[in-house]
């Protein structure tokens, strides 16, 4: 811990020209050791970065004396960490003049402190003050004194030529993105925004560069043009939607931003485009023009389904289904109600809800938001309220978008909320004058407010456990598969209940897969109904998993948990 603070300590200094008084340490015990550095911190304060040097040498020999009686190191630590306090003070005052001194120290001296590996102590002191960094870079203006060496030492750091370089640079963009946590009392110059975007050196190159770039704000909006550059890259690139959440921070979106995204929507692969989407609504009203664009997005997807539902791999379906679950909300915020090209692929998109998805929840409570508008689409929303494989949250919530859109709420439509095999669902409007919103707004958008309605129904339930594979498949596709196919297993559950209405418990479920992973047998053990072992075991045969590369036998294990009457309360959230 001693040689931690040495490293803080040495951390903290300034280069000079002017060869340092080092202080001889007196023994850590004495009690004149108090009197010393306390000596030390005013003459620090006094002379400025001259004198810390006498604060390293102190630190440094004390550290190796100490280690002879570790009972002296946590008075030493102690004391040593009231002179890092001042010495972070100090520099904060400083401001601009300090950013290169300090950054030229990190780069040389402060990466061979006290016989420790320096990439280990440079990485230890940029862990330790990325936060004072942002400090002193929160008083840098163009015109302030030392202005010109601080951004070329700046620029010098973000051009990483080895490893030490690398780290430097990580650091320097870490406390550009703390910058941003501080920017109500920092405005950023131009200059600094310059100095990220060096010709010398790629743009974008790690992810805290982007981060960094958002914290500038509107201060950065002359990179806009780089970045929109970045959108249209050939190159397979991952970072696109922080290229557009970052575009989202620099101010006001501008055509040239939204023709860059607009090409960007065109080319978009249906199932791969959730983390994109989210990234635009976050561009808040902005994202308005985009609305046509966002529109054919949303055929595309639906297309690509039907295209896909009898044959395709359930984890494409499924990642369509989740690009749904934020492009239909997105539309209803952006003003899709009033666009007559978009129900078409809205109504498609509640076809496909037909079968069973995390996502589809989301996606009935999006259309919900179009208000009477997308009252033509009752019937199909009915359709999904009646689809009894369908998990009680996607049911209930086109309950909700019924309410929403202005359609006739009636107890036919409880019944069919409602499974023949449990008792009649209850139903309270508790908010008559308006509709719920259960997805988090666009900014400018009304404030989110309760659900129309609270539904309490008995229903059985099951409850699906930790998927566990071995061999060639994968255990994420595999427990997507499950999912998808656990409204077979609830089947087998209600046929059991006609004959014993009391019957819960837990089974396990062990399949042997072979060479292409389809079931080669299943056994379920855990209850004492036998018509549901054979009924879950002629199900799980017929399933079919994707291996993973390599193909061989492989095996898949999971539970089920059945309860015969759950209680489901849809209060509001």
């Amino acid at each position: 811990m001693g040689v931690w603070h040495c490293v803080v300590a040495a951390a903290l200094t300034a280069a000079s020209s002017t060869s340092p008084r080092v202080y001889s340490p007196t023994w850590p015990s004495d009690p004149g050791m108090i009197q010393n550095r306390e000596a030390l911190v005013r003459q620090w304060r006094q002379k400025g970065p001259v004198a810390i040097q006498s604060m390293i040498g102190v630190a440094c020999s004390g550290v190796g004396s100490a280690a002879k009686d570790k009972r002296s190191i946590p008075f030493l630590l102690r004391q040593d960490l009231d002179l890092v306090h001042a010495a972070e003070d100090e520099l904060a005052r400083q401001g601009v003049a300090a950013v290169a001194p300090l950054l030229a120290y990190l780069r040389t001296e402060g990466t061979s402190g006290c016989g420790h590996h320096p990439a280990s102590a440079l990485a230890a002191s940029l862990n330790s003050h990325s936060h004072l960094l942002a400090r002193v870079l929160c008083g840098l203006r163009d015109d302030a004194p030392g202005a010109a060496r601080a951004y070329q030492s700046l620029a010098e750091a973000l051009r990483p030529k080895d490893a030490k370089g690398a780290l430097l640079q990580e650091g320097v963009l870490a406390a550009l993105e703390e910058w941003k946590l501080r920017k109500d009392s920092c405005v950023p110059p131009q200059g600094l925004a310059r100095v990220i975007l060096s010709p010398t050196r790629p743009l974008a190159e790690t992810g805290l560069t982007l981060l960094a770039i958002g914290g500038l704000g509107p201060g950065a909006a002359s990179l806009s043009k780089e970045l929109v550059a970045l959108l249209d890259d050939p190159k397979p690139r991952s970072d696109r939607p922080d290229i557009v959440r970052v575009l989202g921070r620099l101010g006001e979106v501008g055509e040239h931003t939204l023709e860059g995204i607009r090409s960007l929507l065109k080319r978009a692969e249906p199932g791969e485009q959730k983390d994109l989407l989210d990234a635009i609504a976050t561009l808040g009203p902005g994202a308005k023009p985009l609305l046509p664009a966002l529109i054919a997005l949303a055929q595309a997807e639906v297309d690509a389904f039907q295209g896909t539902k009898a044959s395709g791999p359930p984890s494409r379906n499924d990642r369509i289904l989740e690009d749904l679950s934020s492009l239909v909300p997105l539309l209803a915020a952006l003003g899709a109600a009033n666009a007559p090209d978009a129900l078409p692929p809205l109504k498609k998109a509640l076809e496909v809800v037909r079968f069973p998805s995390p996502s589809t929840r989301r996606m009935i409570l999006g259309i919900g938001q179009l208000g009477p508008a997308a009252r033509e689409l009752a019937g199909e929303l009915r359709q999904v309220l009646a689809n009894e494989r369908l998990n009680f949250d996607a049911r209930e919530a086109a309950a909700d978008a019924l309410d929403c859109i202005g359609a006739p709420w009636s107890a036919k439509d409880a019944a069919l909320l409602t499974p023949k095999e449990v008792e009649p669902c209850t139903l309270e409007r508790i908010r008559p004058e308006g509709c719920g919103r259960r997805y988090t707004p666009l900014p400018g958008n009304p404030a989110r407010v309760s659900p129309c309605l609270v539904i309490q129904c008995r229903y059985p339930r099951l409850t699906l456990g930790q998927v566990s594979t071995t061999g060639s498949v994968d255990r994420t596709s595999a427990d997507t598969l499950v999912s998808w196919r656990a409204f077979q297993l609830r089947e087998c559950y209600l046929r059991a209940l006609e004959a014993e209405p009391a019957l819960a418990g837990v089974s396990e479920v062990g399949l042997s897969l072979d060479e292409g992973a389809g079931v080669q047998s299943a056994k379920v053990t855990g209850t004492q109904s036998q018509d549901l072992n054979r009924c879950l075991e002629d199900r799980l045969r017929s399933w079919k998993f994707a291996p993973a590369q390599g193909i061989g036998p492989s095996k898949v294990d999971f539970t089920v948990t059945w309860e015969p009457s759950a209680i489901y309360d849809g209060s509001p959230e």
